[in-house]
């Protein structure tokens, strides 16, 4: 960083810099895409395994109906949305410049998560708490 001040006068105010530059250390293109698609496929492996883990509930869910009635609703519904912020987020990202592209498989995949698997279960909740009242 270089800080420029053409202003050298001895006076008791703080002096502030007339310009400031920045130069950025170059990195080279392939090692800023090898980190993106790493963070993609360990992205991808995590929603993965989230699918198992809510299918799993999902069947214990549907054949326990208690169960279902002890799950919160309000618990749910932050996961749903949380993970559908994610699909936005890597969703804008992908969309958004030729490097990032590889942002797409998490996004589809936190889209599918949010819309299919945790909504389902949610609704299963949902009507499980409405019959009990």
């Amino acid at each position: 960083m270089i800080l420029e001040n053409s202003n050298f006068e001895d006076s008791p105010l703080p002096k502030f810099p007339s310009r400031i530059s920045l130069v950025l250390e170059p990195k080279m293109l392939d090692v800023y895409m090898e980190k993106i698609a790493n963070y993609s496929f360990v992205m991808t492996m995590l929603v993965m395994a989230s699918f198992f883990v809510m299918l799993g509930q999902i069947k214990v869910i549907s054949e326990n109906h208690s169960l279902a009635q002890s799950l919160s609703l309000v618990t749910l519904s932050q996961n749903l949305i949380w993970n559908f912020f994610f699909f936005t987020i890597h969703f804008q990202l992908s969309i958004q410049g030729e490097y990032l592209q590889y942002l797409g498989l998490p996004a589809f995949w936190y889209f599918i998560s949010s819309f299919t698997f945790e909504s389902r279960l949610f609704i299963l909740v949902w009507r499980a708490q409405l019959s009990q009242a």
